[in-house]
């Protein structure tokens, strides 16, 4: 059996994808339960949402001659467009937004 990367990267893609959205109840379920919720966002955020953006890129770009992954290439665009919003949004917050307010006494 031969993985291509197309395969590889659909896999990484719906395994991403779906982490990120186990992450919503799972969020709520900490913040009803008091539980911490640092360790949710830190893997939903810099693992699950980056890696479904990696992976989504890569599987529209290997499998745009393969006529066997046309059916998850609509998914993989929304994957695409919404993780990457998602990491643009990340960037600005980090890096552009001004957090000179939080330090008024």
């Amino acid at each position: 059996m031969r993985i291509t990367a197309t395969s590889l990267s659909r896999r990484a893609m719906l395994g991403a994808s779906g982490l990120a959205i186990a992450c919503m109840p799972w969020l709520w379920c900490a913040e009803r339960l008091g539980w911490s919720q640092r360790p949710i966002h830190l893997l939903q955020t810099f693992l699950a949402v980056p890696v479904a953006f990696v992976a989504g890129v890569v599987f529209l770009w290997f499998g745009r001659s393969e006529s066997a992954g046309r059916g998850w290439r609509p998914f993989a665009w929304v994957v695409v467009v919404a993780s990457g919003l998602w990491l643009a949004f990340l960037a600005y917050v980090l890096f552009g937004a001004d957090f000179r307010w939080m330090d008024q006494k």
